[in-house]
């Protein structure tokens, strides 16, 4: 089974409460001011800022998706940078997010 998310769904779940309609601009000289300030919010999007406890949630949550519990609850150094590049990946090739310097 699989499902679709709209693009404004993905945005409410960055954190961004936008209609599917999109947004409107009023004025046109604001125009680079809001689309360069997405552009610089985007480009702070960083899975290695993810706070470790939050990072350990998301394990445990997983395994409990998958119906697995062994060492679940505790997750490893090892298990918690093997999901940091799972979300990376995720990033790159499921929402196709490039890659800034």
């Amino acid at each position: 089974m699989s499902i679709q998310l709209k693009p404004d769904e993905i945005l409410r779940y960055l954190g961004f409460d936008i209609p599917p309609e999109g947004i409107t601009i009023s004025h046109t000289d604001d125009v680079y001011l809001v689309t360069r300030t997405l552009e610089l919010a985007g480009a702070t999007i960083n899975v290695a800022a993810i706070p470790e406890v939050d990072l350990a949630a998301m394990h445990v949550g997983l395994a409990g998706v998958a119906r697995r519990q062994a060492a679940a609850d505790h997750p490893d150094a090892a298990s918690l940078e093997k999901l940091r590049e799972t979300l990376r990946a995720v990033l790159t090739t499921v929402v196709r997010r490039r890659h800034r310097p």
